[in-house]
Protein backbone atom coordinates (compact mmCIF):
# COMPACT_ATOMS: atom_id res chain seq x y z
CA UNK A 1 0.00 0.00 0.00
CA UNK A 2 1.28 3.06 -0.66
CA UNK A 3 1.49 6.43 1.00
CA UNK A 4 -1.18 8.26 -1.29
CA UNK A 5 -3.73 4.93 -0.11
CA UNK A 6 -2.42 5.26 3.47
CA UNK A 7 -3.06 9.35 3.70
CA UNK A 8 -6.69 8.63 2.00
CA UNK A 9 -7.95 6.37 4.26
CA UNK A 10 -6.71 7.91 7.49
CA UNK A 11 -8.38 11.37 6.34
CA UNK A 12 -11.45 9.27 5.23
CA UNK A 13 -11.67 7.77 8.79
CA UNK A 14 -11.06 11.14 10.79
CA UNK A 15 -14.18 12.46 8.23
CA UNK A 16 -16.27 9.64 9.20
CA UNK A 17 -15.61 9.79 13.46
CA UNK A 18 -16.04 13.32 12.97
CA UNK A 19 -19.49 12.94 11.58
CA UNK A 20 -20.46 10.45 14.07
CA UNK A 21 -19.39 12.63 17.22
CA UNK A 22 -21.55 15.42 15.25
CA UNK A 23 -24.47 12.94 15.08
CA UNK A 24 -24.20 11.71 19.33
CA UNK A 25 -26.67 13.70 21.31
CA UNK A 26 -25.74 16.17 23.37
CA UNK A 27 -28.62 16.74 26.15
CA UNK A 28 -26.19 14.66 28.46
CA UNK A 29 -24.35 17.61 28.64
CA UNK A 30 -26.91 20.72 27.77
CA UNK A 31 -25.63 24.03 28.81
CA UNK A 32 -29.20 24.24 30.12
CA UNK A 33 -28.41 23.05 33.09
CA UNK A 34 -27.81 24.87 36.37
CA UNK A 35 -29.11 27.29 38.25
CA UNK A 36 -29.99 30.69 36.81
CA UNK A 37 -31.64 33.71 37.53
CA UNK A 38 -33.56 36.87 36.98
CA UNK A 39 -34.12 40.05 39.26
CA UNK A 40 -36.41 42.44 37.87
CA UNK A 41 -35.47 46.33 38.39
CA UNK A 42 -35.83 47.99 41.80
CA UNK A 43 -38.45 49.72 42.65
CA UNK A 44 -39.11 52.22 45.44
CA UNK A 45 -38.61 49.36 47.99
CA UNK A 46 -35.25 48.03 49.52
CA UNK A 47 -35.60 44.98 47.47
CA UNK A 48 -35.85 44.23 43.82
CA UNK A 49 -39.51 44.12 42.92
CA UNK A 50 -39.28 40.23 41.67
CA UNK A 51 -36.78 37.38 41.37
CA UNK A 52 -37.23 34.25 38.97
CA UNK A 53 -34.63 31.26 39.81
CA UNK A 54 -34.61 28.29 37.94
CA UNK A 55 -32.76 24.93 38.60
CA UNK A 56 -32.30 22.48 35.99
CA UNK A 57 -30.92 18.94 35.93
CA UNK A 58 -30.77 15.82 33.82
CA UNK A 59 -33.41 13.64 35.11
CA UNK A 60 -32.51 10.81 32.58
CA UNK A 61 -31.44 10.61 28.74
CA UNK A 62 -32.63 13.44 27.55
CA UNK A 63 -35.36 14.33 30.09
CA UNK A 64 -35.05 16.93 32.19
CA UNK A 65 -36.37 17.90 35.56
CA UNK A 66 -36.12 21.10 38.40
CA UNK A 67 -37.96 23.35 40.03
CA UNK A 68 -38.47 26.80 40.06
CA UNK A 69 -38.78 29.55 42.70
CA UNK A 70 -41.00 33.05 41.39
CA UNK A 71 -41.24 35.89 44.18
CA UNK A 72 -42.76 38.91 43.16
CA UNK A 73 -44.70 42.37 44.21
CA UNK A 74 -41.31 42.90 46.62
CA UNK A 75 -42.13 39.37 48.58
CA UNK A 76 -46.01 39.84 48.62
CA UNK A 77 -46.43 37.06 46.18
CA UNK A 78 -44.21 33.86 46.34
CA UNK A 79 -44.85 30.69 43.80
CA UNK A 80 -42.09 28.25 45.43
CA UNK A 81 -41.87 24.88 47.44
CA UNK A 82 -40.34 25.02 50.87
CA UNK A 83 -39.83 21.50 50.35
CA UNK A 84 -37.82 20.64 47.34
CA UNK A 85 -40.31 19.89 45.01
CA UNK A 86 -39.78 19.97 41.26
CA UNK A 87 -42.21 21.29 38.96
CA UNK A 88 -40.44 21.58 35.69
CA UNK A 89 -39.90 18.46 33.75
CA UNK A 90 -39.43 18.09 30.07
CA UNK A 91 -37.21 17.17 27.29
CA UNK A 92 -34.01 18.29 25.93
CA UNK A 93 -33.57 18.85 22.39
CA UNK A 94 -30.53 16.41 20.61
CA UNK A 95 -27.79 19.82 20.31
CA UNK A 96 -29.10 20.31 23.80
CA UNK A 97 -29.74 24.25 23.47
CA UNK A 98 -33.41 23.98 23.80
CA UNK A 99 -36.46 22.35 25.58
CA UNK A 100 -39.80 22.31 26.22
CA UNK A 101 -40.92 22.13 29.47
CA UNK A 102 -43.99 21.09 31.55
CA UNK A 103 -44.73 23.15 34.53
CA UNK A 104 -47.11 23.99 37.41
CA UNK A 105 -47.49 27.02 39.61
CA UNK A 106 -47.44 25.86 43.57
CA UNK A 107 -50.58 28.32 43.59
CA UNK A 108 -52.34 25.37 41.69
CA UNK A 109 -52.44 26.28 38.05
CA UNK A 110 -51.14 23.05 35.93
CA UNK A 111 -50.34 22.20 32.93
CA UNK A 112 -48.70 24.99 31.75
CA UNK A 113 -45.50 24.34 28.95
CA UNK A 114 -42.72 26.62 28.47
CA UNK A 115 -40.36 26.85 25.78
CA UNK A 116 -36.71 26.92 27.06
CA UNK A 117 -33.48 28.31 24.86
CA UNK A 118 -30.51 30.23 25.05
CA UNK A 119 -29.82 33.03 23.47
CA UNK A 120 -26.34 35.14 23.92
CA UNK A 121 -25.85 32.50 26.82
CA UNK A 122 -28.57 33.59 28.43
CA UNK A 123 -31.87 31.45 29.27
CA UNK A 124 -34.79 32.62 27.65
CA UNK A 125 -37.53 31.73 28.97
CA UNK A 126 -41.03 31.58 27.17
CA UNK A 127 -44.43 30.04 28.50
CA UNK A 128 -46.42 28.81 24.95
CA UNK A 129 -49.05 27.75 27.29
CA UNK A 130 -50.63 29.43 30.26
CA UNK A 131 -50.93 26.53 32.81
CA UNK A 132 -54.99 26.14 33.86
CA UNK A 133 -56.86 27.14 37.15
CA UNK A 134 -56.29 28.89 40.05
CA UNK A 135 -53.13 31.61 39.88
CA UNK A 136 -50.28 32.14 37.98
CA UNK A 137 -48.22 35.09 38.10
CA UNK A 138 -45.55 34.44 35.42
CA UNK A 139 -43.21 35.39 34.63
CA UNK A 140 -43.88 34.95 30.93
CA UNK A 141 -41.22 35.66 29.04
CA UNK A 142 -37.74 36.75 30.86
CA UNK A 143 -34.05 36.20 30.09
CA UNK A 144 -32.16 35.21 33.18
CA UNK A 145 -28.32 34.50 34.18
CA UNK A 146 -26.51 32.03 34.50
CA UNK A 147 -25.06 31.66 38.66
CA UNK A 148 -22.05 30.24 37.96
CA UNK A 149 -21.47 29.60 41.76
CA UNK A 150 -24.69 29.51 42.92
CA UNK A 151 -25.94 32.53 45.74
CA UNK A 152 -25.68 31.51 49.19
CA UNK A 153 -28.56 34.03 49.54
CA UNK A 154 -31.90 33.00 50.14
CA UNK A 155 -35.45 33.89 50.04
CA UNK A 156 -37.99 33.49 52.91
CA UNK A 157 -40.46 31.58 51.32
CA UNK A 158 -42.75 30.69 54.72
CA UNK A 159 -45.47 33.54 56.13
CA UNK A 160 -43.42 33.52 58.97
CA UNK A 161 -39.83 32.53 59.44
CA UNK A 162 -39.44 32.68 63.23
CA UNK A 163 -35.22 33.62 64.65
CA UNK A 164 -34.03 30.84 67.01
CA UNK A 165 -31.25 32.08 69.12
CA UNK A 166 -29.67 28.34 68.66
CA UNK A 167 -30.33 25.56 66.52
CA UNK A 168 -33.20 23.85 68.68
CA UNK A 169 -36.67 24.62 69.15
CA UNK A 170 -36.43 25.69 72.81
CA UNK A 171 -34.35 28.69 71.64
CA UNK A 172 -37.39 30.50 69.52
CA UNK A 173 -37.85 33.96 69.64
CA UNK A 174 -40.85 36.10 69.22
CA UNK A 175 -39.09 38.02 65.82
CA UNK A 176 -39.68 36.81 62.82
CA UNK A 177 -39.03 37.22 58.94
CA UNK A 178 -41.53 37.49 56.91
CA UNK A 179 -41.64 35.94 52.70
CA UNK A 180 -39.42 37.75 50.37
CA UNK A 181 -37.15 38.95 53.07
CA UNK A 182 -33.22 37.43 51.73
CA UNK A 183 -30.81 35.87 54.26
CA UNK A 184 -27.33 34.44 53.71
CA UNK A 185 -26.72 31.11 54.79
CA UNK A 186 -23.75 30.66 56.98
CA UNK A 187 -23.66 27.27 58.21
CA UNK A 188 -26.09 23.91 58.81
CA UNK A 189 -26.64 22.84 62.55
CA UNK A 190 -25.01 19.04 63.22
CA UNK A 191 -29.18 18.25 63.20
CA UNK A 192 -29.88 19.47 59.44
CA UNK A 193 -32.93 21.00 60.47
CA UNK A 194 -31.44 24.91 61.10
CA UNK A 195 -29.66 27.12 59.27
CA UNK A 196 -27.42 29.96 61.03
CA UNK A 197 -28.52 32.85 58.56
CA UNK A 198 -26.96 36.95 58.64
CA UNK A 199 -30.04 39.35 57.72
CA UNK A 200 -29.40 42.65 56.98
CA UNK A 201 -32.63 45.19 57.98
CA UNK A 202 -33.44 48.22 56.14
CA UNK A 203 -31.90 50.26 57.74
CA UNK A 204 -28.67 48.86 57.18
CA UNK A 205 -28.37 46.65 60.62
CA UNK A 206 -27.14 43.12 60.69
CA UNK A 207 -27.97 40.57 62.65
CA UNK A 208 -26.83 36.63 63.08
CA UNK A 209 -29.68 34.13 64.28
CA UNK A 210 -30.83 30.93 63.63
CA UNK A 211 -34.08 29.44 61.18
CA UNK A 212 -35.72 26.50 60.45
CA UNK A 213 -34.01 25.17 57.11
CA UNK A 214 -37.56 24.88 55.58
CA UNK A 215 -38.45 28.35 55.53
CA UNK A 216 -35.85 29.07 53.07
CA UNK A 217 -36.40 25.79 51.39
CA UNK A 218 -32.54 24.84 52.09
CA UNK A 219 -33.20 21.60 53.94
CA UNK A 220 -30.42 18.78 53.17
Amino acid sequence: MNNLMRIFIVLSFLVEFEAAIAQVPQAEGSPLLGEWRYVSAQHEGKKPYSTFVIKLHRSSGNQVAGAYCFITEEGRRVDCNPDGVNNLSGVISPDGLRATINFFSFFGAKDGVADVSLSNGELHWKVIKTPDGDFFYGPFDAFLVRNEKPSRNKPVVSNRAYLYAGPTSKSKSKAYLIKGDEVELLNISDSLKFWRIRYTTTDRRTIERWIECGTVNACP
